[in-house]
């Protein structure tokens, strides 16, 4: 089954798929996805959109997927609904979307409003055209991805021979750094100095547990407000979240991020210690989602991941690995941002084809 996490910048991912039973899915043929189909998230991500290719043709899609299926049987259908992707990425659309969406722990919109917008449909002629210039900015902003990965695979690499070097001694998580759940009071197994603690009262951005669990990369920054810290002083807090089988750590990159409730904030005394941290948690995650609790098992206390067990290595590995780690996480976070530049690009692009009119007036369908 396609759920809405499947759906990720423009394409659709394989991976964490959905099984259900053959029964359920015969009885669901409405919701069968045919190649050529345009699938929309509904549930999060509300306006992230992919075409369905041959891999996922057969395929049932979640309720938290809209699917578009153009009624044009003309040769144009493609570059009809491959037009359709594009538009939703112009300013004036995602303004609409994040208008009519509804809900307070996942935006959520109905795939009626969609059906009910009026598409700008430009001639054929001009529509390939525009087309084909949006397909190289997008190839560009996919290899500003492959750049990011390549950085934080080459972290995990350098990570992963020092950790086997040895030398580390076995400790608790509480013992290293400060775990703090959304909304509650933090916990800590050894007492912290009041100086250590951030009384200042300063309000963040939440971040709920969907926008961890759902992170293609183990960043998080505020895309409204700016991009990441460039100053990188120091590595900001570390976010965690948990469902069944799985858990997923995120470094807050903006440093404004507000643990919501089911998300635990996470910081260690220093800056060596946290980068150390960030990769010696992604390296536990099966551990941190065992400790979760609950039917779906997303709920991690700050006392239960602080009695959990890690290998805290020696000043000096800690102090060689954060030299290098803060400059590939740099880099990883600087592609990503060159590739949300380019997500940008195109939907100015689109716009500009358009000479779009101001977006239109709330409660209204273009």
């Amino acid at each position: 089954m396609l759920q809405a996490q499947n759906i990720l910048r423009g394409r659709l991912a394989s991976d964490s798929t959905m099984r259900i039973d053959e029964a359920v899915h015969l009885q669901n043929r409405r919701t069968w996805l045919r190649q050529g189909d345009l699938v929309v998230v509904l549930v999060g991500r509300v306006g992230d959109a992919a075409l369905v290719t041959a891999e996922h043709a057969g395929w049932n899609a979640a309720r938290s997927v809209g699917v578009i299926r153009c009624t044009d049987s003309s040769d144009q259908a493609t570059s009809t609904v491959e037009w359709l992707r594009y538009w939703f990425k112009s300013p004036s659309m995602r303004l609409w979307f994040a208008r009519e969406a509804r809900g307070f722990a996942q935006p959520t919109i109905g795939a009626r409003a969609i059906a009910n917008l009026t598409v700008p449909l430009p001639a054929a002629a001009d529509r390939h055209r525009c087309l084909d210039v949006l397909a190289q900015v997008e190839e560009r902003a996919l290899a500003s991805l492959d750049l990011s990965r390549a950085a934080t695979d080459t972290a995990d690499a350098l990570f992963a021979q020092l950790r086997m070097a040895g030398g580390a001694l076995p400790a608790l998580i509480g013992d290293v750094c400060e775990a703090r759940a959304g909304g509650g009071r933090a916990h800590r197994r050894t007492v912290v100095d009041e100086a250590d603690t951030d009384e200042s009262g300063r309000s963040g951005v939440q971040v709920a547990t969907a926008d961890v669990l759902n992170a293609e990369f183990p960043y998080w920054w505020n895309r409204m407000t700016g991009g990441p810290d460039r100053a990188w002083t120091e590595p900001g807090q570390l976010l965690i979240a948990t469902k069944k089988g799985a858990s997923r750590i995120v470094l807050d990159a903006s440093g404004d991020a507000e643990a919501a409730r089911g998300t635990l904030s996470v910081r260690a005394d220093g800056a060596e210690e946290q980068w150390w941290l960030l990769h010696e948690l992604r390296a536990r995650r099966g551990d941190i989602a065992l400790a979760a609790q609950g039917a779906s098992a997303r709920e991690l206390s700050a006392r239960a991941f602080s009695s959990l067990p890690l290998a805290w290595p020696t000043a000096r590995v800690r102090s060689e690995f954060a030299e290098l780690a803060s400059a590939l996480h740099q880099r990883a976070i600087l592609a990503l941002e060159d590739h949300d530049d380019m997500q940008r690009m195109v939907g100015l692009l689109i716009e500009r084809a358009l000479r779009v009119s101001p977006a239109p007036e709330e409660g209204q369908s273009r």
